[in-house]
């Protein structure tokens, strides 16, 4: 038997919307804004990069399939991408920790 909750339903989705299955250069504002919010799109986004740097492509394809994560202009460079994983991992894990330490 199946549970669908909230949460799985984000769960299915979140992969989509962080650049894994597609680049995330030329997409509508809309959905820009929402891969910026996805804590998943960051730590993606070295990934593609470590493996497109490993193969031989043609300008065109870098071209097509850019890496990088544009947030207000700014190209970050992946130490700052593993930097904001890491904090929201941290973060998350404080509040998972505050929530379950809560006796009810």
């Amino acid at each position: 038997m199946s549970h669908r909750t909230p949460e799985n339903a984000y769960e299915l989705r979140n992969p989509g919307l962080s650049g894994a299955l597609f680049p995330l250069n030329g997409l509508p504002v809309w959905l820009a804004v929402i891969t910026r919010i996805n804590p998943l799109t960051y730590a993606v986004d070295p990934l593609r990069r470590v493996v497109f740097a490993a193969q031989h492509m043609t300008p065109a394809a870098a071209a097509r399939f850019s890496t990088g994560v544009d947030l207000f202009g700014f190209w970050l460079p992946i130490g700052a991408e593993i930097g904001i994983v890491c904090a929201l991992a941290v973060g998350f894990l404080t509040l998972a920790v505050r929530q379950f330490g809560r006796p009810e």
